[in-house]
């Protein structure tokens, strides 16, 4: 039975997270991660081109939360905290959201 076309958008975003899931993990593999438990969560938008992919580690002293995005080429940070490409166009606003600060 062929994709809808929903799901083959959702299956291809989910290769794409693949991708981004062993890059990360090459990184991972040149640490020692024996006294970390690491946990994924990713989120799909269909429709889109974005996915979020979280990751948090968990040490017995600290937490890492890291939130992946494949943004190819080159990209600085603005003195206003936000993701520029090489095009000086806004990519993502690295600033706490308020909402979500409370809820911490």
């Amino acid at each position: 039975m062929p994709f809808s076309d929903d799901e083959s958008e959702e299956y291809e975003a989910m290769q794409r997270m693949d991708l981004l899931e062993e890059h990360f993990d090459l990184y991972l593999k040149k640490i020692n991660t024996s006294n970390m438990e690491l946990f994924w969560h990713c989120e799909v938008i269909v429709g889109s081109d974005h996915e979020l992919i979280n990751v948090l580690i968990v040490t017995e002293y600290c937490y890492y939360l890291f939130i992946l995005h494949d943004y190819a080429g080159e990209h600085f940070i603005n003195p206003f905290n936000i993701l520029i490409d090489s095009s000086y166009e806004a990519v993502y606003d690295l600033n706490p959201d308020i909402k979500s600060l409370r809820k911490i």
